[in-house]
């Protein structure tokens, strides 16, 4: 009997071998890509979306590696289509009605016993424990969550409905990558994910460019703001999501064989970010885009190489402006129009102000920012568009300071034992969080996505030196 099964057992371990290896490898990142660029294009989301999540699903039970999980992670939101957006500007039902919510009860269903298959086959919750990191914190915050404005005078379920979501984001992701990624190679780890912010990177580049083709986007030769929508989020949204990918290409700039790709995927990211037309990706991006080619140019293992593309970059640049000024200044110009504008966010910062000197302690809830801020429509109440004034209006100081521990702890594992790639890694959240100082990210899942990853991983390299010490 034992030599009848041999093979067969001989085999089935080489063929979960090669899942393993397409999985982790270089394969997967932007097959992951291509389906959701395809799924955004075409409006066929359950086709190309059941064909991605078939593959996380046998990556799931095939694999001991969580790599395959952040992948799909990083890519699954970005394959909404315009036409079938359930939020700006189509509004539509159609992703989530007729057989098509069946199916995706289906497909969230087969994803869940997957998961946790994945978990129990992999023995992650041994790696729990209430001394991770994050946990406690994560646990206060979400206390404050759950309490928004439950003492404000107009406290509803819907409040507490939003406050279960947002610990629910935040506590999840940070599980969810901490438990399934417990165990990896700290510095394969991050090149992974290097590579995998890349793809992401070409990916959102391709459908701003497609956006841009799109009829009516670009009207008298000036891009038109409020038509660079996605479908899976509007100019903003895209022009962080494309920022926050700067520092990440920079490793790979800095710390790869190939720092032309990923100085090449960067320049090109940015680019796409400003064509978004959002001013916080033209800003924050631009600052973040120059701090990481200076630091490339005198630290790394590709300095010469860095300082040879940065110098071209630069003649480039300036090329380009002498010989393309009118027309590119035409294309921008919705930059020049605004300009400094606030765009009504010093009100919304005045009302959360007020409402925090109504309630102080626990808020007044997400639901009461503004009196006309909820209708059975719009699941989603208004926010300050800033994050300090946005926790004190709806969670008041407990949720306030219970942020600020949060945010110290998650700050600690950079500064305690420093690296230049925790740094990097790091760099992108402060990307985000200087963007959400004037927008509404931290309350955003699309935007915690990443965010959650890349904390996840400092936290493993800050283990690794603490082990090697």
């Amino acid at each position: 009997m034992e030599k009848l099964f041999s093979p067969v057992a001989r085999w089935l371990k080489g063929e979960l071998s090669s899942c393993e290896r397409f999985f982790t490898g270089a394969i997967y990142p932007p097959i992951a890509a291509a389906l959701a660029l395809l799924s955004h294009l075409t409006g066929l989301e359950y086709l190309f979306g059941g064909i991605s999540i078939v593959l996380l699903c046998l990556a799931m039970l095939t694999c001991r590696s969580g790599r395959p999980i952040l992948t799909f992670s990083l890519s699954i939101i970005f394959h909404v289509s315009l036409k079938n957006a359930p939020g700006v500007p189509t509004f539509s039902n159609y992703l989530f009605s007729g057989w098509r919510l069946v199916a995706f009860a289906v497909l969230a269903g087969a994803v869940a016993v997957c998961l946790i298959a994945f978990i129990v086959r992999n023995r992650c919750l041994s790696h729990f424990s209430i001394r991770m990191p994050q946990l406690i914190p994560l646990l206060i915050l979400s206390v404050a969550f759950l309490a928004n404005g439950i003492f404000g005078g107009s406290w509803s379920g819907a409040d507490l409905v939003h406050g279960f979501c947002q610990a629910g984001v935040y506590l999840g992701l940070y599980l969810l990558y901490y438990l399934t990624l417990k165990g990896e190679d700290g510095d394969g780890l991050c090149r992974y994910l290097v590579y995998v912010c890349s793809t992401v990177g070409w990916l959102l580049i391709a459908q701003v460019l497609a956006r841009l083709m799109a009829e009516g986007v670009i009207v008298n030769g000036s891009v038109d703001k409020n038509a660079m929508v996605f479908g899976w989020g509007v100019w903003n949204t895209a022009g962080v999501s494309l920022t926050v990918l700067l520092p990440i290409c920079f490793i790979g700039v800095m710390r790869t064989r190939h720092p032309v790709y990923y100085f090449a995927t960067a320049i090109a990211a940015y680019l796409a970010a400003v064509l978004t037309m959002s001013r916080g990706a033209l800003l924050f991006g631009g600052i973040a885009f120059v701090i990481c080619c200076i630091l490339s140019c005198f630290v790394g293992d590709n300095k010469r190489v860095c300082r040879i593309v940065t110098l071209g970059g630069i003649a480039v640049c300036l090329g380009g402006l002498v010989l393309v000024w009118d027309k590119l200044a035409m294309l921008l110009q919705d930059f020049i129009d605004r300009g400094f504008s606030d765009n009504g966010r010093y009100e919304l910062w005045r009302i959360g102000w007020e409402n925090f000197l109504k309630a102080p302690l626990f808020g007044i809830g997400f639901f009461s920012f503004v009196s006309d801020s909820f209708t059975v429509a719009e699941f989603f109440p208004k926010l300050a568009h800033q994050t300090l004034i946005q926790f004190l209006s709806s969670t008041g100081l407990f949720g306030t300071l219970a942020y600020l521990y949060y945010r110290f702890v998650t700050i600690l594992p950079v500064v305690r034992r420093q690296s230049l790639i925790k740094w990097m890694l790091f760099g992108s959240v402060l990307v985000l969080l200087a963007q959400s100082a004037i927008d509404t990210y931290m309350f955003r899942f699309h935007a915690l996505l990443l965010y959650s990853a890349t904390l996840a991983i400092i936290e493993h390299l800050d283990a690794e030196q603490a082990e090697n010490k």
